[in-house]
């Protein structure tokens, strides 16, 4: 395990929440009360808050999440390599789009934010990155799904309903979703983007947005290129 310079303390949060993805979310509402009551003390402490989240988002509490991301955010300042990849992927994970293409513009060619890149590509519908970022990626197959899916979407002119749908997606999930999957497949000779998102809300319209969805493609007379599917994580 990666050695970190904070004190013991922080060293113990990051211990607990990361080393073990199975915590239940007892013991993590346990260890965010106690990263709360060290904050007390150390109101500055980025780390305190970056690890504070960690707990709230793998509790599937996005809208807290989200106040807690904006106010590391506010905090702003320079932050250890690990703590950075862990507060990327809490951004892009919210749908905080706007803050994590900022938080990316130094790292775009950087190997060790490649995951993440790639990532927000998707997420922001950005082919041109997205296609950047293909070399970087260490699964071969995923490059050659992903190139195809890139191919049909520009070959067909159908970057701005790709566009739409991705926003529209973002739009409604913010504030619900704490994590989002993607994966290329192939679905005859159509690539597909198969999206999923996980989410702690029992009150998810997914019917409503797959309709809506669908009528992009109708409105474009084109194959559905995208499937969407959302998750409870309890």
């Amino acid at each position: 395990m990666t050695e970190l310079k904070q004190n013991k303390q922080i060293n113990s949060f990051y211990k607990n929440i990361i080393t073990n993805d199975e915590k239940s979310f007892v013991k993590l509402k346990e260890i965010g009360d106690e990263i709360t009551k060290y904050i007390i003390s150390n109101p500055n402490d980025i780390y305190a808050y970056i690890l504070l989240n960690e707990t709230l988002i793998k509790q599937g509490l996005a809208p807290n999440a989200i106040l807690i991301a904006e106010k590391i955010w506010d905090i702003g300042r320079k932050i250890e390599f690990i703590y950075e990849k862990l507060y990327l992927n809490q951004l892009i994970d919210l749908g905080l789009n706007d803050k994590s293409q900022i938080f990316c513009k130094d790292k775009i060619d950087n190997l060790d934010f490649s995951e993440e890149i790639y990532k927000l590509s998707i997420q922001n519908s950005e082919l041109f990155l997205l296609k950047k970022t293909l070399s970087k990626i260490p699964n071969k197959s995923d490059i050659l799904l992903c190139n195809n899916f890139i191919n049909y979407i520009q070959e067909n002119k159908l970057d701005d309903t790709f566009n739409n749908v991705m926003e529209y997606i973002n739009d409604l999930s913010i504030k619900k979703k704490i994590k989002t999957q993607y994966q290329f497949i192939n679905n005859d000779d159509t690539p597909i983007l198969d999206i999923k998102i996980y989410i702690n809300n029992n009150f998810f319209e997914l019917d409503n947005i797959e309709n809506q969805i669908s009528e992009f493609f109708t409105e474009k007379k084109t194959d559905k290129f995208i499937n969407l599917s959302a998750l409870n994580i309890t």
